[in-house]
């Protein structure tokens, strides 16, 4: 069995997945959150700088694959972005095909190219031509409709992809309503190859529920629901479960570790609190959101992270919630979901 980390951007940065792994394990592969094939003539030196060989080397290290992915609907970019990546040691790119942010979808890119197979079949005619890596698709089942994967696997049926991960909604969705799950079963059929599936698995009751509806899959990409409770995969493999105050001393110190990376990346670990700057404060409530789904009684602790303004203020809130013994619950409440439900 296969778990991996779903990449989510502006969360699962280098830092991130190094201290997940470091901390929780149970992951085989991490997922990094796409970068952009665009033309320009002048080249971005920041747009590989998460994906550098040092930052992933912690991961390799440890037995995890690390595994970039490009957000593009032009083959002859996408192509010179696979190599440049390829030179950086990585064996295998995933195509995100599947990303629902309008933004995205309306320049054609993410699960904006869905309605459009012609297209894809052009992208991954000039994207594969003698590539040194493999190349693998993540998408979901259509854009605004939930059937538009069937033309789409007909294309990719046709080229040597190394696997394709599917997400069951459609990029009209985003993340509210439920995954199609007879949809899922369909494109497994249709496709007639291993098909990873990714959505809506949050805890191990949504696991093996997917699991029995799907006993051939054998990779699940693990999203929210591993952000949310990290002992999920490590659990998932069979691991027994920690105490809960073990759980909530490992959640701390993987919340150092992340604040401590925002701190370098800021370049302020020699700054002291008052100088520091409050981008590494608002960076942590984004990490919150997730973070702070199983702890108990959290509601009032997540309104005194957001109201935080400067780093000084964001370390005593979090100080004195830690410093009150909390407990870990199983459930608990899924902030980031409400806040879809509120946005939608």
């Amino acid at each position: 069995m296969i778990f991996s980390l779903a990449p989510i951007l502006g969360i699962t940065t280098s830092s991130y997945r190094n201290a997940f792994h470091k901390h929780f394990g149970g992951m085989t592969k991490y997922y990094a959150p796409f970068v952009s094939a665009v033309n320009t003539t002048v080249e971005n030196p920041n747009l590989l700088k998460d994906l550098s060989p040092a930052k992933s080397r912690p991961l390799q290290i440890n037995g995890a694959e690390m595994i970039p992915q490009i957000l593009s609907c032009d083959g002859v970019l996408m192509r010179k972005l696979i190599i440049k990546m390829a030179d950086l040691g990585y064996n295998e790119i995933n195509w995100n095909i599947g990303c629902p942010f309008p933004t995205v979808t309306r320049k054609k890119r993410g699960s904006g190219i869905l309605p459009h197979a012609q297209l894809i079949d052009k992208v991954l005619n000039d994207a594969m031509k003698d590539i040194p890596c493999k190349l693998s698709i993540k998408m979901r089942l259509g854009l605004n409709e939930e059937t538009e994967f069937r033309d789409v696997l007909k294309v990719i049926s046709q080229y040597p992809i190394s696997e394709v991960i599917i997400h069951p909604r459609t990029g009209k969705q985003a993340y509210s309503g439920k995954p199609y799950l007879e949809r899922f079963a369909e494109a497994v059929e249709l496709y007639g190859k291993p098909i990873a599936y990714n959505g809506d698995i949050f805890d191990d009751e949504s696991f093996f529920r997917i699991k029995e509806m799907f006993p051939n899959v054998t990779h699940f990409m693990l999203g929210r629901g591993a952000l949310s409770d990290p002992f999920l995969a490590r659990r998932l493999c069979g691991n027994p479960d920690f105490d809960n105050e073990t759980k909530i001393k490992m959640l701390r110190n993987f919340h150092d570790d992340i604040f401590h990376s925002f701190d370098v990346s800021f370049g302020s670990v020699n700054k002291d609190i008052d100088n520091k700057p409050d981008g590494i404060c608002n960076k942590m409530k984004g990490f919150w959101e997730y973070a702070a789904v199983h702890l108990k009684n959290s509601e009032q602790f997540i309104k005194k992270i957001h109201r935080s303004k400067n780093v000084r203020q964001y370390l005593d809130v979090t100080e004195q919630y830690f410093q009150n013994d909390p407990d870990w619950i199983d459930n608990g409440i899924y902030y980031f979901l409400r806040s879809n439900l509120d946005e939608n």
